[in-house]
């Protein structure tokens, strides 16, 4: 089962259908342990506030709009939102539109590194540089670099005793 490190009073900052910005406030009162909220406990307070959400077959919190087709939208505002990161939304603006018969819909990540239990302060410093250097281009320059082979800058000519002391 996933669960995810809220604190109390963490919110999601959300639109839904081009509306107005809504402000979600996640409360202790509504979990039985909001530093272990599960995705169910997740959902339930979402759509108290009036956001489509559910549980998909991961167990993973979905947050969905309440229309469908075309004109659905729903757009989280991640620096806003001091829960987003917990909740595995990352990025600056998570947006998305409804196709066809089926509603918006923005879905949770689960991070692809593990953190020591009790460190809430510690795994918030490292997913807020992640998302940082996500944002400054780094990680997508390291991954050219390391992955795909590409150097990222243009190698000049190696110092060189004959030409730069010498001048020869």
């Amino acid at each position: 089962m996933t669960t995810y490190p809220l604190q109390d009073g963490m919110t999601l900052v959300l639109s839904v259908d081009d509306g107005e910005w809504q402000t979600v406030t996640f409360s202790s009162p509504g979990f039985a342990d909001v530093t272990a909220a599960t995705a169910g406990e997740i959902a339930k307070v979402l759509k108290k506030s009036g956001v489509g959400a559910s549980v998909d077959a991961d167990g993973l919190v979905v947050i969905q709009s309440t229309t469908i087709g075309e004109g659905s939208s729903l757009e989280v505002d991640t620096l806003r939102s001091t829960a987003a990161l917990a909740l595995g939304l990352g990025g600056a603006v998570r947006r998305a539109t409804g196709t066809g018969p089926k509603a918006a819909r923005v879905e949770s990540e689960v991070g692809p590194f593990a953190m020591p239990r009790g460190e809430r302060d510690f795994a918030t410093f490292v997913d807020t540089w992640i998302d940082l250097k996500r944002r400054d281009g780094t990680i997508d320059e390291l991954y050219h670099f390391w992955i795909l082979g590409r150097d990222s800058k243009a190698a000049g000519p190696r110092w060189s005793i004959i030409r730069d002391v010498l001048h020869w």
